[in-house]
């Protein structure tokens, strides 16, 4: 087999489940956005999020809705 003709050694990545707070500024898409809000929850750590208005015109009342089953979400207007 010629040189050039090898294949690449398998890699193998070792995964793992943990999940950090982080601050993010949303994307435009509502589903985008609200996927990474849904991540932030499930963060260790306090996350910020900046930029809901996608949320906010796209799902009416989400951060109440949130607290009602057990999220701790404040909303900020100006920071």
């Amino acid at each position: 087999m010629q040189p050039w003709a090898r294949r690449p050694a398998p890699r193998v990545h070792h995964w793992t489940n943990q999940v950090h707070s982080c601050r993010c500024v949303l994307p435009p898409a509502l589903r985008p956005a609200s996927l990474l809000l849904i991540g932030m929850l499930a963060a260790d750590g306090v996350s910020t999020l900046r930029n809901i208005y996608t949320i906010q015109r796209g799902y009416e009342d989400l951060a109440e809705r949130l607290n009602s089953l057990g999220a701790h979400i404040e909303v900020f207007h100006e920071i």
